[in-house]
Parts: C-alpha cells; structure tokens; sequence
C-alpha cells in the first residue's frame, strides 16, 4: 500500500517509482512470455525500413503470467489508492523499442484520468534508455505550454522524429530538464497518462510491460472522455494488430473474457469494459 508521501508525491509530480515491487522470479516469466510471443511479432518500419518497435497485447493464453498483473494486488492496490473513485485495469501491452522516444503525453484530455503501472524487464538509466519525465506536467498552465513552445514530435517523421521546439533550438532529448526514472528489473513506474515523457540512448530491444488503469467516470465530462478514448483506442488497436501480427487476433482473447478462474478482480474489470464499450 502506498504512504501518503508516495501519494502526495504523485500527484504533485505526475510519476512515481516503487523500487523492488516484482521478484527476481516474476521478471524471469514475464521474460519468458516476452519471447515466445516476440517470435510472432514483426517490428513495424519507417520511410527505408528501418525497423522501429513492436507491440502487443497480453489478455490470452499465450501469455497468462503477464496477463494476470491486473489482477496482481501489488499492481492494482497502486492505482486504487491513488483515487478516491473506483478504478479499471483495462490492457497489458508488451514493447521493444528500438530507437530514441520523442517527448509527448500519451493524453491530452484534462477529463480523463488514467494511470500507467510501467514494468521495465531490463536495467536503465540515463544512458542506456530510462524512461524521462517532465515533473509537474500533468497539469496546466505547464503542460499545454509545452504543447505551445512545440515540444511535441510529429511521430510520423520517421525514422528521426524529434520536437519542432528542439530542433530550433538545436537541442536533444536529453537537453530537457527533466527527471531520469533509473530502474532495475523489480521496479514499478507510475505515471499519469498527461505527463510528458521521453526516452533516449535505448538499445534494441527495449522492453517494458505497461499496465493501464482508467478512473470510472462520474460527471459527464469524464464520461465523454472515457467514450471518446475508448473509440480511438478501439481504432489505434486494429491499426497497430495489423502493423505487428500476421494474422493478428482480439486484444482480448475469447478465454481471458471467459474468466476461466472466476477470478473477481477480472470479472470486475471485464464486467466494466463491457459497460463502457471497450469490447464491442
């Protein structure tokens, strides 16, 4: 369970680190299940191919360890405690990444409220890929006027996108000033879906596990945004299938929705999602 420090910590920063949450055997299987399902993967391309990164989701068979952290209370009992609303887990995608990350927010919606729980499977720091956040820009006025000074890449200039802002400047990534989330496997990062974040050094394959936790709506303006998030998410997961699998398949799987275990925290999340729209 988080202390109040933790928890005024993150609201007041935006990301947190818990050291030592995952075990030594935990980061073996989700390695484990990261290979065996990287094997069926192709990475997506920039303009030459160059290959970029790939990713998937985990709520199948193929992968029930990684699967199971929303149901994990040392993953769950994090974003819970954060809100006095309830809270749904609702995906657990796998990343290699294999080039710089540009600085953006995975959210712009002030009425949206998420949380990512971030597991990374390998060592990093400055140097090697750490993930870099901007503390304090999860909340206005800071975070739109990084939006107005041109800090977001245009994500579509591959295979080098890089911020309008730094370019002019003739800075890089690493010139922001900004907090390096050094980690070792074990490890939990947790950030709010609006702050800004980048990455930078990172070799191939760097791998990470994102854990993705949503606030349950209660004005009607949080209740649009749920709407309007889950419409593009549903859209961004058919286009990304398409880029990673072959033949790719349901985000979630027949048998994960079946809910073979009866485990309650599932079905909670499940019951939900389908509420909402998620599995239409």
């Amino acid at each position: 369970m988080l202390t109040q420090k933790q928890i005024d910590q993150y609201h007041t920063f935006g990301c947190l680190i818990l050291r030592n949450v995952l075990s030594a055997y935990d980061i073996d299987k989700l390695n484990e299940e990261f290979d065996a399902k990287l094997e069926t993967t192709f990475r997506a391309k920039a303009n030459g191919g160059k290959p970029i990164h790939c990713s998937w989701p985990n709520l199948g068979p193929g992968t029930p360890f990684t699967g199971s952290l929303l149901e994990d209370p040392r993953i769950y009992e994090i974003p819970e405690a954060l809100f006095d609303d309830e809270v749904y887990g609702v995906s657990t995608n796998a990343t290699s990444f294999i080039e710089d990350t540009p600085w953006h927010p995975d959210s712009d919606h002030f009425h949206l409220h998420g949380i990512k729980v971030v597991i990374y499977l390998e060592p990093l720091n400055g140097d090697n890929g750490a993930l870099r956040v901007i503390p304090g820009s999860h909340v206005n006025p800071y975070h739109d006027e990084l939006h107005e000074i041109g800090m977001l890449a245009d994500f579509g200039n591959r295979p080098l996108p890089s911020s309008p802002y730094l370019i002019e400047c003739g800075l890089e990534i690493k010139d922001v000033p900004s907090q390096i989330c050094s980690v070792t496997p074990g490890d939990i990062i947790v950030f709010n879906f609006r702050i800004w974040h980048a990455s930078t050094g990172g070799k191939f394959d760097r791998r990470f596990i994102s854990n993705m936790f949503i606030k349950d709506p209660v004005f009607p303006e949080e209740e649009k945004a749920v709407s309007e998030v889950i419409e593009n998410g549903n859209k961004n997961r058919n286009r990304r299938a398409k880029d990673t699998f072959p033949n790719p398949g349901p985000e979630y799987h027949p048998e994960w929705l079946s809910n073979p275990d009866k485990n309650p925290k599932r079905q909670r999340n499940i019951d939900w999602m389908r509420l909402k729209g998620y599995l239409q």
